[in-house]
């Protein structure tokens, strides 16, 4: 992916179609270039792995190409400012991740049948109840801007964030004139979070991009030559 052409096309669309909403009309723009980039890379990340076709998880290109689909929406969700929406997405891909993590952590017969999983039996009878996960639970690593990281809490902070973004989309209606709602949502925003938005893209890309092949056991070797290609030049723009 030639990232600086994506993000290019990116700002092209948002300031062609979505100028009048709040968050592109104002100065400070809702997302850091960094942000933007990161988003961007996790992208690459699913398009290389919705056809990863080698691996023995059979359900693993179909959940990629569903998280590749819900990144989409998030990216037309952040453009809109409402922050319903992203929260609609977000918990949509909290729960992707999860069921990705499943169908390497425990046993299932069809990718229909994970779908179907709810909280309980994804995560507590199913993810946080697997010998991988407690595997995940001893391992560890060196950093030197944060010292000691267990591996487990970048998967434990994506479950984390499936339950606050389901807790979200359990409003309270509000009795207000709908027109006026759309042109408040519009020019001014409703409960819109950078900071919390930045975070999730920041717990996004750590698991993504860090922990996420390991999970899966991502083998470079088995990639096809574009694939090759096309993971090398993402690793690349990492280190930017």
């Amino acid at each position: 992916m030639d990232f600086k052409n994506e993000i290019s096309e990116f700002n092209k669309l948002r300031k062609k179609y979505f100028k009048n909403f709040y968050s592109n009309s104002s100065k400070k723009p809702v997302l850091t270039k960094a942000e933007i980039l990161h988003l961007f890379q996790i992208i690459n990340f699913f398009q290389i792995l919705k056809d990863y076709d080698v691996t023995s998880n059979n359900a693993l290109p179909k959940l990629s190409e569903m998280c590749l689909d819900t990144l989409y929406n998030l990216l037309i969700a952040i453009l809109t400012n409402n922050d319903l929406f992203i929260a609609a997405c977000t918990r949509q891909f909290d729960e992707e991740l999860l069921e990705i993590v499943y169908s390497e952590f425990c046993t299932y017969k069809s990718t229909k049948e994970i779908l179907k999983l709810n909280y309980r039996k994804l995560w507590e009878n199913g993810i946080h109840n697997s010998l991988s996960y407690r595997k995940l639970a001893t391992t560890q690593r060196s950093d030197k801007k944060e010292g000691i990281i267990r591996e487990k809490d970048k998967l434990d902070a994506i479950n984390n964030l499936f339950k606050k973004d389901s807790d979200k989309l359990h409003f309270k209606y509000q009795d207000v004139d709908s027109t006026k709602y759309l042109e408040q949502i519009i020019k001014k925003g409703t409960e819109f979070s950078k900071s919390n938005l930045s975070s999730h893209i920041n717990q996004y890309y750590i698991f993504c991009i860090d922990l996420l092949p390991i999970i899966i056991k991502l083998d470079i070797n088995l990639l096809s030559h574009n694939q090759k290609h096309e993971y090398l030049s993402l690793i690349k723009s990492l280190q930017f």
